[in-house]
């Protein structure tokens, strides 16, 4: 099996992924019965992606090769992935 690894130029793509939610506050147990995972949807610049981790950058400066707002997503809760144009 081919290792998957960080592309020779970053590019946008589009993840959607499961992602925890908490409240750091106390609630009853209604309310903290309601708690659920959510959908999130994310932007940016691929690094990397693994079996088991997908590395994403919302920002990239081509001219020194830097990242920034950088996000480690597990590939477990990834739902889909789009590369955008």
């Amino acid at each position: 099996m081919k290792r998957r690894s960080a592309p020779r130029k970053p590019y946008p793509i589009e993840v959607i992924w499961r992602d925890t939610t908490s409240h750091a506050s106390w609630h009853g147990r209604a309310d903290a019965l309601e708690m659920a995972p959510v959908n999130v949807r994310s932007t940016g610049y691929l690094l990397k992606r693994t079996k088991t981790c997908l590395t994403l950058a919302a920002h990239y400066v081509a001219e020194d090769d830097s990242f920034g707002h950088i996000h480690a997503i597990p590939t477990d809760w990834t739902i889909s992935i789009r590369r955008l144009r």
